[in-house]
């Protein structure tokens, strides 16, 4: 039985596993998926942030 999978790398790969994983009720936690359509109320994580995240953080950087 699988309780929980560490992965994806890649966005585009994740994006597809999810779904599967949320129907099977296994946990997901990606290190550095960022696509922002990754977040829903669901079972995955990431430990970084959003693609939307990056940006305004990084435009508020340059603004500085």
């Amino acid at each position: 039985m699988i309780i929980f999978v560490v992965g994806d790398s890649w966005s585009s790969t994740t994006a597809v596993m999810v779904p599967i994983a949320n129907d099977n009720e296994i946990l997901v936690v990606s290190p550095i998926a960022i696509l922002d359509q990754l977040s829903q109320d669901d079972l995955f994580f990431r430990t970084i942030s959003t693609t939307q995240g990056m940006m305004d953080g990084t435009c508020k950087l340059c603004i500085q």
